[in-house]
């Protein structure tokens, strides 16, 4: 700094002005050197209120998003239900069917049951019992 016992009152002027613009050089190359304080040609608050409103609709995003999701988990489980309530009755079904098979579509109760009877051989009569078999006809003499 300048002694300013010796000076006249036209040097404190000077000197005055010189720390001034000292001064606001200094808070210039502050401004223009650190990027976050740098608001030439910007508007500041336009910028913080822009921060804001998107920070905003993120929030509001998220809660959506946050309420889709509970919407699908919701849906997912109705559909597992469902889904198991229709493999049951399903089984259910078919299990009635094979017991109304075994009940009454048996084999031997088929019409030509006695054409596929893998035992009709073993229960069909002999062709013949003896010389006096009364289904033994003329044709069959010798």
């Amino acid at each position: 700094m300048l002694k300013l016992d010796l000076m006249t009152e036209k040097d404190r002027k000077e000197a005055a002005y010189i720390e001034r613009r000292r001064i606001r050089e200094e808070e210039r190359k502050k401004r223009i050197f650190n990027p976050r304080s740098r608001i030439i040609g910007i508007d500041a608050d336009a910028l913080r209120s822009q921060i804001d409103e998107k920070k905003k609709h993120d929030e509001e995003q998220k809660r959506i998003d946050r309420i889709f999701e509970d919407n699908l988990k919701k849906a997912d489980q109705i559909a597992i239900a469902l889904a198991q309530k229709q493999d049951k009755e399903q089984r259910k079904l078919l299990q009635e069917i094979d017991n109304f098979r075994k009940q009454f579509q048996r084999a031997e109760d088929r019409r030509e049951f006695d054409l596929n009877d893998p035992n009709g051989i073993k229960k069909q009569l002999p062709a013949r019992i003896s010389d006096e078999d009364p289904r033994l006809g003329p044709s069959s003499a010798q």
